[in-house]
């Protein structure tokens, strides 16, 4: 099955996008691969333990915080596009948001948070991202970008 790939190397557990998970429309597919980098980040972080239980505080927060400002991209392309399933993604990233928002308010385990993350992120990428690629595709077609 496609996936958010992780694999072992000489510096751990490595997460990057499987090919599959790209979509190819290059502004939301380096978001993806940024978001991925955060979550990378805080998996290096977690196994090396080379950062303070605030220092990875701070980075989980500034993955939501781009996180949020990708999700904010996304719908307003969708309005741009008028994409007909904009209500339900949103509704996905509002979701996710506020998951993410509810396990760091109760001290979750940051291995915990990047389990989320890691399932929410495949399983959005390969469902709900997927719908809207040839409608984008079209709309930027439309636009001769």
């Amino acid at each position: 099955m496609p996936a958010v790939i992780h694999v072992t190397d000489d510096r751990g557990m490595v997460f990057f996008l499987d090919q599959d998970l790209v979509l190819g429309i290059p502004e939301i597919d380096a978001d993806h691969a940024k978001l991925l980098r955060f979550i990378d980040t805080l998996n290096r972080e977690l196994q090396f333990k080379t950062y303070s239980t605030k220092e990875l505080n701070k980075l989980f927060t500034k993955l939501l915080a781009y996180a949020k400002g990708h999700f904010a991209h996304e719908e307003r392309l969708f309005t741009m596009m008028g994409y007909e399933h904009a209500v339900e993604h949103a509704a996905e990233h509002k979701k996710m948001a506020s998951v993410l928002e509810k396990l760091s308010r109760n001290n979750a385990k940051m291995v915990d948070i990047l389990k989320f993350l890691t399932t929410w992120l495949n399983d959005h990428l390969l469902v709900h991202d997927k719908l809207y690629v040839e409608p984008m595709k079209a709309y930027f077609a439309s636009l001769n970008l």
